[in-house]
């Protein structure tokens, strides 16, 4: 039951900083990256490995007269139609590293914040679940 709590916190843990990752990827570019727009070239399968295959968008976008392609830092996977091929987006990108970049979309800032959410109280409830069965296991082998 321990090994399961404790999994359980890590898991948490890691949905947490996924989604914090994300968002402040997202603030750090919006305040100091450089604004541009950009166009959903391509739908490119997911690398997380379960039965139904997300889909991510490929962001192409033009940075210093170089033409940039890849995946935005702050994207979730989706299987919904979020993303058609040739639909605009906003992007802001690093100045050094244009291949770092987030695009301004709202349901990925939605999506951040209820994952945040969701990451914090599953950790409160799994982590007071977890300090009971510590304490519970110390108690019992106290006593023995």
């Amino acid at each position: 039951m321990i090994i399961i709590l404790a999994i359980a916190v890590l898991g948490t843990l890691l949905l947490i900083y996924a989604a914090s990752r994300r968002l402040i990827a997202f603030i750090k570019l919006k305040n100091n990256g450089i604004k541009t727009d950009g166009v959903v070239s391509d739908l490119a399968m997911s690398r997380i490995p379960i039965k139904i295959r997300p889909q991510v968008p490929v962001i192409e976008f033009t940075a210093s007269s170089q033409i940039v392609s890849g995946k935005p830092l702050n994207h979730f996977p989706t299987t919904l139609s979020n993303y058609g091929r040739g639909r605009k987006v906003i992007v802001y990108y690093n100045r050094q590293q244009p291949e770092r970049f987030v695009i301004d979309q709202l349901s990925e800032h939605i999506t951040s914040i209820i994952l945040f959410l969701v990451g914090c109280v599953l950790f409160l409830n799994f982590g007071k679940l977890f300090l009971a069965a510590i304490t519970n296991w110390v108690e019992i082998s106290g006593n023995s």
